[in-house]
């Protein structure tokens, strides 16, 4: 059986009206600026479970974003998904194929009070269900 292991991180505090708060950022989570930090960590899969928010995001608000140059560049990787209040709501983004990893979330026109967030990252092999 393949080995996996899921680790949460700190989610960042709630960000205002129409604010981003960056949820996870290989170039900067991960203790080093360079290219590949993802692939050197082992890195498959991101993710966000948002428990309860009080407020929806804004439109298409939360968006990944990949980086092939230590995070001078970020490209967005697929459509934004806008994130409802009050409704329990995961994403997982495979990011193995990636040598870094962004992933962001706006507020709407009225910020979160009510910010319930995990964020974790599996290691290991990705084909395996979480």
């Amino acid at each position: 059986m393949p080995h996996y292991e899921k680790v949460s991180l700190a989610a960042p505090a709630a960000p205002a009206a129409d604010a981003v708060a960056v949820l996870f950022d290989s170039t900067t989570m991960l203790g080093t600026n360079s290219k590949k930090t993802l692939a050197r960590s082992g890195i498959t899969k991101v993710g966000v479970t948002f428990y309860s928010v009080s407020h929806a995001s804004a439109t298409a608000g939360l968006k990944p974003y990949a980086s092939s140059n230590g995070g001078t560049n970020w490209d967005q990787t697929e459509t934004g998904t806008t994130v409802a209040a009050s409704t329990m709501v995961t994403e997982e983004f495979a990011v193995d194929q990636f040598d870094d990893f962004k992933l962001e979330y706006t507020a709407g026109a009225t910020g979160p009070t009510t910010w319930r967030v995990a964020v974790y990252f599996i290691v290991g092999d990705r084909s395996v269900n979480t």
